[in-house]
C-alpha cells in the first residue's frame, strides 16, 4: 500500500499532458461564461440573491468561479511547461493553500449544501424565524467557508514542519504535511471523505 506522501491529485505521468490541457481548456472557457453570466443575473437580479434558498448556489458559483479563474490557470501553466514558475518558495506556499482552500472548501459547502436542501424540502419551517436562520443557516454557512482556510493554514504555516520544494513537480512536491500520515490521513478522511459522503446520503434520502 502506497505512503499518504506518494497520493497524487494529477494523473500518472503516462497521461499525455497534451490530452489532460485539452480537456481542462475546452472545459475552461465554457465554464469561466457561463459562471460570469450567472453571477450577472446575481448582480441585477437581487431577488435571486436575496432569497435564502439561493444563497448556496451564489456562494458555490463564486468559489467555482475563483477555482477555474484563478488556480485552474497556474495548473495549466505547470502542465504546459512541466515546471512550475515562478521558481521561489512563496509561490510554492500560496499555490498549495489556494489549490486545497479553493478544491476543499467546494467540497465541504457542498456536503453542507446538500443537509440546508433536504431542510428546506422536509423541514421548511426551521428557516421562519431569525433565530432559525441563524442556527440553521448562516452560523453553519459561516463555518463551512471559514473552517478548511484555518486548517490548511494550520498545516502549512503552523504544524511544525519543513517544505522541500521541487519545481519538477505538480504543487512543488506537495506541501510537508502530506509527509505525516496522522495529519495526511486526518485530512483525507475529515475534510474529503466525510463531506463527500454526507453529500451522497443527503442526495439519496431526498431521492427516496
Amino acid at each position: 500500500m502506497s505512503s499518504p506522501s506518494n497520493f497524487s491529485l494529477i494523473p500518472p505521468s503516462y497521461v499525455d499532458n497534451s490530452v489532460i490541457i485539452s480537456v481542462l481548456i475546452i472545459f475552461q472557457i465554457p465554464s469561466i461564461i457561463c459562471a460570469l453570466f450567472v453571477l450577472y443575473q446575481f448582480i441585477i437580479k437581487r431577488e435571486l440573491y436575496e432569497q435564502l434558498h439561493n444563497y448556496a448556489v451564489f456562494v458555490l458559483l463564486v468559489c467555482s468561479t475563483l477555482v477555474i479563474t484563478t488556480e485552474l490557470p497556474i495548473s495549466l501553466n505547470y502542465l504546459i511547461k512541466s515546471i512550475v514558475y515562478p521558481q521561489i518558495p512563496g509561490f510554492c506556499l500560496f499555490w498549495g493553500f489556494w489549490y486545497f482552500t479553493t478544491t476543499d472548501t467546494l467540497i465541504v459547502f457542498m456536503a453542507w449544501t446538500s443537509v440546508q436542501r433536504h431542510l428546506f424540502i422536509f423541514n421548511p419551517n426551521v428557516f421562519r424565524t431569525k433565530r432559525g436562520r441563524l442556527i440553521y443557516h448562516y452560523i453553519p454557512s459561516s463555518i463551512c467557508l471559514l473552517y478548511i482556510p484555518f486548517m490548511i493554514i494550520i498545516f502549512m504555516f503552523i504544524n511544525p514542519c519543513n517544505n522541500t520544494f521541487n519545481y519538477m513537480q505538480f504543487l512543488c512536491g506537495y506541501p510537508c504535511f502530506f509527509q505525516q500520515t496522522s495529519v495526511v490521513t486526518f485530512h483525507l478522511i475529515v475534510n474529503l471523505c466525510v463531506p463527500t459522503s454526507f453529500t451522497i446520503i443527503a442526495i439519496l434520502s431526498d431521492v427516496n
